[in-house]
């Protein structure tokens, strides 16, 4: 995607993704393009985010429930 994107265009994009996952930082002044491009990286860290999180309290709980019966060796 960004590197269909005029170069100008694509750095405000990159740099406004890569502060938003790294610092959960919004990006104060972006348009154009590159705000409709954040807003689909966004929804796809935001996704890729809540699936990890139902994964860790997954086997959290699975955890507390003892986690994996060990295997018997034959």
């Amino acid at each position: 995607m960004f590197s269909l994107m005029p170069e100008p265009d694509a750095a405000k994009a990159i740099k406004a993704t890569v502060n938003y996952y790294l610092y959960g930082e919004m990006p104060e002044e972006i348009t154009g393009v590159s705000a409709q491009v954040f807003t689909i990286m966004k929804a796809d860290i935001d996704r890729n985010n809540e699936k990890y999180r139902e994964i860790v309290e997954r086997n959290a709980k699975n955890g507390k429930n003892g986690g994996r019966p060990r295997k018997t060796q034959s």
